[in-house]
Protein backbone atom coordinates (compact mmCIF):
# COMPACT_ATOMS: atom_id res chain seq x y z
CA UNK A 1 0.00 0.00 0.00
CA UNK A 2 2.91 2.77 0.66
CA UNK A 3 4.48 1.80 -2.15
CA UNK A 4 1.20 2.34 -4.22
CA UNK A 5 0.83 6.05 -2.32
CA UNK A 6 4.48 7.00 -3.25
CA UNK A 7 4.33 5.97 -7.00
CA UNK A 8 0.79 7.72 -7.07
CA UNK A 9 2.99 10.82 -5.67
CA UNK A 10 5.31 10.56 -7.88
CA UNK A 11 3.30 10.35 -11.14
CA UNK A 12 1.77 13.64 -9.73
CA UNK A 13 4.99 15.07 -9.17
CA UNK A 14 6.03 14.49 -12.42
CA UNK A 15 2.85 15.84 -13.94
CA UNK A 16 3.44 19.04 -12.55
CA UNK A 17 7.07 19.65 -13.03
CA UNK A 18 5.91 18.61 -16.85
CA UNK A 19 3.36 21.58 -16.91
CA UNK A 20 5.62 23.94 -15.17
CA UNK A 21 8.19 23.25 -17.98
CA UNK A 22 5.13 24.79 -20.43
CA UNK A 23 5.00 28.17 -18.41
CA UNK A 24 6.59 31.26 -19.06
CA UNK A 25 9.33 32.76 -16.87
CA UNK A 26 7.00 35.16 -15.14
CA UNK A 27 4.24 32.33 -14.20
CA UNK A 28 6.95 30.22 -13.18
CA UNK A 29 8.02 33.39 -10.49
CA UNK A 30 5.06 33.44 -9.87
CA UNK A 31 4.58 30.14 -8.60
CA UNK A 32 7.76 30.34 -6.70
CA UNK A 33 6.32 33.40 -5.19
CA UNK A 34 3.30 31.70 -3.84
CA UNK A 35 5.19 28.56 -2.08
CA UNK A 36 7.56 30.79 -0.45
CA UNK A 37 4.99 32.58 1.02
CA UNK A 38 3.22 29.68 2.36
CA UNK A 39 6.60 28.17 3.73
CA UNK A 40 7.43 27.88 7.02
CA UNK A 41 10.59 29.90 6.82
CA UNK A 42 8.17 32.61 5.51
CA UNK A 43 5.57 32.89 8.67
CA UNK A 44 8.88 31.72 11.24
CA UNK A 45 10.28 35.06 9.41
CA UNK A 46 7.06 37.31 9.68
CA UNK A 47 6.47 36.45 13.44
CA UNK A 48 10.08 37.28 14.34
CA UNK A 49 9.75 40.11 12.39
CA UNK A 50 6.62 41.65 14.37
CA UNK A 51 7.86 40.23 17.69
CA UNK A 52 11.25 42.26 16.86
CA UNK A 53 9.48 45.17 16.14
CA UNK A 54 7.52 44.91 19.43
CA UNK A 55 4.00 45.06 17.50
CA UNK A 56 4.56 48.36 16.19
CA UNK A 57 4.36 50.32 12.55
CA UNK A 58 7.45 51.39 11.72
CA UNK A 59 6.14 54.50 10.05
CA UNK A 60 3.43 56.04 12.05
CA UNK A 61 4.73 54.69 15.16
CA UNK A 62 0.97 53.04 16.03
CA UNK A 63 0.98 49.95 18.21
CA UNK A 64 -2.01 47.90 19.78
CA UNK A 65 -2.79 49.32 23.25
CA UNK A 66 -5.55 48.43 25.10
CA UNK A 67 -8.46 50.81 25.96
CA UNK A 68 -12.15 51.26 25.29
CA UNK A 69 -13.70 51.40 21.82
CA UNK A 70 -10.20 50.11 20.14
CA UNK A 71 -10.30 47.71 17.21
CA UNK A 72 -6.87 46.36 17.30
CA UNK A 73 -4.54 46.35 14.09
CA UNK A 74 -3.43 43.42 12.43
CA UNK A 75 0.22 44.69 11.27
CA UNK A 76 1.73 43.46 8.28
CA UNK A 77 5.47 42.39 7.49
CA UNK A 78 6.73 44.55 4.44
CA UNK A 79 9.62 43.58 2.60
CA UNK A 80 12.29 46.93 1.84
CA UNK A 81 13.59 45.29 -1.23
CA UNK A 82 10.45 44.12 -3.37
CA UNK A 83 9.46 39.95 -2.80
CA UNK A 84 8.93 39.92 -6.88
CA UNK A 85 12.58 41.75 -7.20
CA UNK A 86 14.56 39.99 -5.47
CA UNK A 87 12.89 36.51 -6.82
CA UNK A 88 13.51 37.94 -10.29
CA UNK A 89 17.32 38.85 -9.33
CA UNK A 90 17.77 34.82 -8.37
CA UNK A 91 17.89 36.16 -5.18
CA UNK A 92 15.60 33.74 -3.09
CA UNK A 93 16.92 33.79 0.35
CA UNK A 94 16.56 37.47 0.66
CA UNK A 95 12.90 36.56 0.75
CA UNK A 96 12.75 35.24 3.76
CA UNK A 97 15.64 37.46 5.58
CA UNK A 98 14.72 39.35 8.90
CA UNK A 99 16.74 42.16 7.76
CA UNK A 100 14.94 43.12 4.82
CA UNK A 101 11.54 43.29 6.65
CA UNK A 102 9.68 45.80 8.71
CA UNK A 103 6.56 45.63 10.65
CA UNK A 104 3.99 48.17 9.04
CA UNK A 105 -0.36 48.96 9.98
CA UNK A 106 -2.57 48.02 7.14
CA UNK A 107 -2.87 51.93 6.02
CA UNK A 108 0.77 53.19 5.61
CA UNK A 109 1.40 49.94 3.97
CA UNK A 110 -1.21 51.03 1.31
CA UNK A 111 0.35 54.49 1.00
CA UNK A 112 3.75 52.75 0.37
CA UNK A 113 2.81 50.39 -2.13
CA UNK A 114 4.44 51.18 -5.49
CA UNK A 115 6.78 53.43 -3.70
CA UNK A 116 9.34 51.11 -1.89
CA UNK A 117 12.01 53.03 -3.58
CA UNK A 118 11.43 56.57 -1.55
CA UNK A 119 11.21 54.41 1.64
CA UNK A 120 14.10 52.38 1.36
CA UNK A 121 17.11 53.97 2.99
CA UNK A 122 14.50 55.39 6.01
CA UNK A 123 13.91 51.47 6.72
CA UNK A 124 17.15 50.39 6.70
CA UNK A 125 18.42 53.33 9.12
CA UNK A 126 15.42 52.42 11.04
CA UNK A 127 16.81 48.74 11.10
CA UNK A 128 20.46 49.95 12.16
CA UNK A 129 18.94 51.75 15.03
CA UNK A 130 17.49 48.97 16.40
CA UNK A 131 20.36 46.52 16.25
CA UNK A 132 22.68 49.28 17.35
CA UNK A 133 19.89 49.47 20.85
CA UNK A 134 20.23 45.81 21.11
CA UNK A 135 23.70 45.40 21.20
CA UNK A 136 23.93 48.83 23.48
CA UNK A 137 21.25 46.94 25.87
CA UNK A 138 22.99 43.18 25.86
CA UNK A 139 26.33 45.11 26.82
CA UNK A 140 24.84 47.01 29.54
CA UNK A 141 23.52 43.75 31.00
CA UNK A 142 26.82 41.85 30.40
CA UNK A 143 27.91 44.91 32.40
CA UNK A 144 26.10 44.69 35.27
CA UNK A 145 26.14 41.13 35.80
CA UNK A 146 29.82 40.94 36.02
CA UNK A 147 29.81 43.84 38.47
CA UNK A 148 27.34 42.08 40.71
Amino acid sequence: MQRLVSNRRAVFQYKRFKQREKLSQSEKLRILGNEIRKSKEMYESKQFVLKRDNYTCTLCGCSNKKGKNKKPIRFQVHHIVRFMDDLENGNIKNTTNTSNMVTICPSCHKLINGKEELYKDYFYYVLSCRKYKEINYKKEEKEENEIQ
